[in-house]
């Protein structure tokens, strides 16, 4: 369990880890669960056990690196649990599928950005303020 001077999102190894919900968000290196915000592939790693998106992004990853991965997918604003954290996928306006991502834990909120933008783009769902 988390204690107060413990970040819920924290920096480790390189990459954003939530030790709570033992989820990583785009990892460089295979993990047990990743959280993906988009497709390009320095966000997106082969080889983790179980992974989290968008439709969106789950379609095209798949096209670039086939069937084979275990991905489970959200439409934007729709709430999942893992361990316990409250996690959503809001549009960020980069690519085609690209995602904020929001956790809620108890009184805690953290928004995760990962790539956006701002310009309106007809390939891709508006940055969600």
């Amino acid at each position: 369990m988390k204690n107060k001077q413990e970040d819920l999102i924290r920096y480790k190894d390189g990459n954003l880890y939530c030790e709570v919900a033992d989820i990583w968000i785009d990892p460089s290196k295979p993990v047990k669960r990743a959280l993906i915000t988009h497709a390009h592939f320095d966000h997106f790693t082969i080889g983790c056990e179980e992974y989290f998106s968008t439709n969106e992004t789950a379609i095209l990853i798949k096209e670039r690196v086939g069937d084979n991965l275990k991905i489970k997918t959200y439409d934007y604003g729709e709430e999942f649990k893992v361990n316990g954290i409250n996690i959503s996928f809001h549009p960020s306006g980069h690519i085609l599928g690209s995602s904020q991502i929001r956790f809620i834990f108890a009184e805690e909120k953290w928004l995760i950005s990962g790539d956006f933008k701002l310009q309106r783009d007809e390939t891709c769902k508006q940055y969600e303020e």
